[in-house]
């Protein structure tokens, strides 16, 4: 069963059991929303993040 997170993303084909998951576990989307390219992720549960400047 797959929940609707209320975001216009692609759903995933195949269930998890993970609980962490928007999807399939208890984990909510919230806060604020990036669009970009990911530079980096070298970090534990960290990305670099590079946006367009609206300049």
């Amino acid at each position: 069963m797959t929940r609707d997170i209320g975001l216009k993303v692609k759903t995933p084909e195949r269930e998890c059991t993970d609980k962490h998951c928007p999807f399939h576990g208890s984990l909510s989307v919230r806060g604020r929303l990036f669009d970009g390219k990911v530079t980096s992720d070298k970090a534990r549960q960290t990305i670099t993040l590079q946006k367009e400047s609206p300049m």
